[in-house]
């Protein structure tokens, strides 16, 4: 955990008394409308004090609560363009970590919400297609898990244009499998055998036929070079697509902000407290 470290974040914005927020980011917030009342010439105070803070919440995000990782990166967005209105916004993702600064990255979590196989990897892959305008890129996210807690994660803009739904899932699905397979090599490599294929959560049935096709469609060739990917990752017994409900998707949280409820439930399964 980080807790020492928010304490002294906390401290040095004196939001030590401060009452935490339920929610790093509300999902009321609409920041391309804030987007569009920025100001042409920023205040360079504000940027700087911006840009600190929003470093310094990456931090946190990076190493110990996945949760802040979207909100976080949607906010880093505007490093060089930012206002007060979005330096509130950044300083209440602080306010949420003072709720949720005890919360750990695990290596013995919960044995019960999963059917418990000691050390086996498995993940989850999640996008949001042409969601952040103008550019209409996509938001891809993905959460891998080892003894029913998350330890390593991503939640990132695609860096590429996606051409359908399916397409951005496939970018997510390829940039956790090369994770996953890195994660693999290193839990072999410790002496944590991973014997059968790592399961990887994907709710776009599209995205999993696509991957798992020997069929390779016309339709589809203009991001051929990713179903080779998947599709050799597949072949060679590393990774596993299984089709899940959306509602199920823990990776989802990583796409978009969510309200207290889902956040809090997902929230304590990531972190293997339930």
């Amino acid at each position: 955990d980080q807790e020492a470290y928010i304490d002294t974040l906390l401290a040095q914005y004196n939001m030590t008394d401060c009452n935490p927020n339920k929610v790093p980011l509300k999902t009321s917030v609409n920041l391309d409308e804030i987007a569009a009342r920025l100001p042409r010439t920023p205040h360079p105070e504000i940027v700087s004090l911006y840009a600190k803070l929003i470093g310094e919440l990456m931090f946190v995000a990076i190493n110990t609560q996945p949760l802040i990782a979207q909100p976080v990166n949607a906010l880093a967005r505007f490093m060089t363009t930012a206002n007060s209105e979005l330096y509130v916004l950044a300083k209440g993702v602080l306010r949420y970590l003072k709720g949720v600064k005890s919360r750990k990255i695990s290596w013995c979590a919960s044995r019960v919400k999963f059917p418990f196989v000691p050390c086996e990897i498995f993940a989850y892959s999640d996008a949001s297609w042409a969601d952040v305008v103008p550019q209409r890129k996509s938001s891809l996210s993905y959460l891998i898990f080892c003894n029913n807690a998350v330890f390593s994660w991503k939640s990132s803009l695609s860096s590429v244009l996606a051409m359908s739904s399916a397409e951005a899932e496939l970018i997510a699905l390829c940039a956790c499998a090369a994770d996953v397979a890195y994660c693999r090599k290193l839990a072999n490599e410790l002496g944590f055998l991973q014997l059968r294929p790592t399961i990887i959560h994907e709710d776009n049935l599209g995205a999993k036929q696509i991957a798992e096709s020997g069929n390779f469609k016309g339709r589809s060739k203009h991001f051929e070079l990713r179903w080779r990917f998947l599709h050799h990752y597949i072949n060679r017994g590393i990774i596993s697509i299984k089709a899940i409900k959306r509602d199920i998707q823990l990776a989802d949280l990583g796409t978009a902000p969510r309200g207290f409820p889902q956040l809090q439930s997902m929230g304590a399964v990531i972190h293997g407290e339930v």
